[in-house]
C-alpha cells in the first residue's frame, strides 16, 4: 500500500500582482502573520476578467468580494497591510 505524505510550503507574497499569480491559477490558503505573531487565515480566489478577490475569513466565516484597489486599502482588510510588510503567506499543499 503506498502512502502519501502531505507538506506544506509557504510562499511569502511579494506584491498585488504576485498576489494575482498566486491565485490565478487556483484558489489559495493563506496566513497573515501581523501583530506579535497572531496568524490570520484566508481563502482567496481571484477573478481577472472583473478584478475581483473572493476572500473567506477563517477566524468568523465571513467573505468579502473586494477590487485590486479595495484590497490594498486598509479599511476594508488587512491583507494590504500584510503584502507591504512582507507578512501574507501562500500556503500550497503538496501531496
Amino acid at each position: 500500500m503506498e502512502q502519501t505524505l502531505e507538506t506544506s510550503v509557504s510562499l511569502q507574497v511579494k506584491d498585488l500582482n504576485h498576489l494575482k499569480t498566486l491565485v490565478s491559477k487556483k484558489t489559495g490558503a493563506f496566513a497573515v502573520a501581523l501583530n506579535y505573531g497572531v496568524r490570520s487565515s484566508k481563502l482567496i480566489e481571484y477573478h481577472k476578467n472583473i478584478d475581483k478577490f473572493y476572500i473567506t475569513n477563517f477566524i468568523d466565516e465571513s467573505e468579502q468580494c473586494l477590487s485590486s484597489a479595495e484590497i490594498m486599502d486598509s479599511q476594508n482588510t488587512i491583507i494590504g497591510e500584510a503584502i507591504e510588510k512582507g507578512a501574507l503567506w501562500f500556503e500550497e499543499y503538496v501531496c
